[in-house]
């Protein structure tokens, strides 16, 4: 498994950022009911609207499973409560193959940067917290926006997070460094730049930790 993911996610997002593009196409990550995950990316206008896609359907357990395919210039991915990362690295190994390149793999031994270990963090939190209820309601949801950027929305109630105070962060380094999060509503949002989705979750993590009780799954 490769350590970046996330971080190459936003570069893949900003490199067909052209002030048109992400007007009408974009990102879309959601949890789902089942529980687990959605992605929806879209493909149109870029190098992989041609390329094509060999729809993946693998069930492991019950949730342990990905289905992905790709639909009127999107690529769809949905899988377990612990499959984000994988459904991300097979979007990426679809385009690295249309582009004639290689995924590089993870060295053995090595370390996962701050993106694979908050991305990682955040499927643990969000599965620590399925019970067959709290899935079904709002859950997490984390798109891009036309500014662009991307924006975060967890539902925090019946969590350890609920009625916790946050206070409202708002950070500004200029048009591709910025990010803005509160709680409203027993929600955290947070919109960013195009590549600071990394330190947005770094900043839920930070309070989910602070709190004592954030760690979920294979947390740190």
């Amino acid at each position: 498994m490769t350590s970046d993911i996330l971080d190459w996610l936003q570069r893949w997002y900003s490199s067909n950022c052209n002030g048109d593009w992400e007007f009408d196409y974009g990102i879309r990550i959601n949890t789902l009911a089942n529980p687990g995950w959605s992605i929806f990316i879209d493909v149109a206008e870029t190098p992989l609207v041609s390329a094509e896609f060999t729809p993946i359907t693998i069930e492991r357990e019950e949730h342990d499973w990905i289905h992905c395919r790709v639909r009127e210039w999107r690529f769809e991915g949905f899988g377990g409560p612990s499959n984000l990362i994988e459904l991300l690295e097979t979007f990426r190994s679809w385009t690295s193959k249309a582009a004639g390149k290689q995924t590089a793999s993870l060295p053995v031994g090595s370390e996962e940067n701050d993106s694979g270990k908050v991305l990682r963090w955040i499927q643990g939190w969000y599965h620590s917290h399925c019970d067959g209820e709290w899935e079904r309601a709002k859950g997490i949801r984390i798109k891009t926006v036309d500014n662009p950027g991307w924006s975060m929305f967890i539902n925090l109630s019946n969590t350890e997070l609920s009625e916790v105070a946050f206070a409202p962060l708002r950070m500004d380094r200029g048009q591709d460094g910025w990010i803005q999060c509160q709680v409203l509503d027993d929600r955290f949002k947070g919109t960013c730049g195009l590549h600071n989705l990394t330190e947005l979750l770094a900043t839920f993590r930070a309070w989910a930790n602070s709190s004592g009780n954030g760690g979920g799954r294979n947390g740190s």
